[in-house]
């Protein structure tokens, strides 16, 4: 078994990446990423292969998808920062949306988002909900959320 700060192999980082989430934003926004890495150079790459993750694989997109992304040469950062603030930082995580990679107690990886303006990133697919109306809908897919709310009645009826 081993405490805290010995399975930190790795130095804790914070990386800012600059990036573009629209085409409609002219500046880059800060995506902030907290993980573990060797190096300064180790953070930023893994930082990219988390937002890759999140922010297109997750959501479907292709890895070469023009939005989100990275911007180039704009200055993204990672900072070493000490056991202490990387702890810090994430018992603040636990009070915001987010993702996490590693032991509950010590992540080697997370991101949380202090605001909603990008919280649909840690939505799950199960979790979405499309409103539509039946006008909206193929006849099948019609057929299927009638027989959805069909079942969700009869249950709501049974638990009565």
């Amino acid at each position: 078994m081993y405490s805290t700060k010995e399975c930190a192999a790795f130095q804790p980082w914070h990386v800012i990446l600059q990036v573009y989430m629209s085409p409609e934003e002219t500046e880059p926004q800060d995506y902030e990423i907290y993980l573990r890495a060797p190096s300064p150079s180790d953070a930023q790459w893994t930082a990219y292969a988390v937002f890759n993750i999140l922010e297109k694989l997750q959501q479907g997109l292709p890895k070469d998808a023009e939005y989100p992304d990275v911007a180039d040469g704009r200055g993204s950062t990672a900072e070493a920062i000490s056991e202490e603030e990387y702890m810090e930082a994430w018992k603040e995580a636990q009070h915001y949306p987010h993702v996490k990679g590693g032991m509950q107690e010590n992540p080697s990886v997370f991101r949380f988002v202090r605001t909603g303006k990008y919280a649909n990133a840690f939505a799950n697919e199960r979790q979405r909900k499309i409103i539509s109306t039946a006008s909206e809908m193929s006849e099948t897919e019609a057929k299927v959320a009638l027989d959805r709310m069909r079942k969700i009645d009869e249950k709501v009826k049974k638990s009565k």
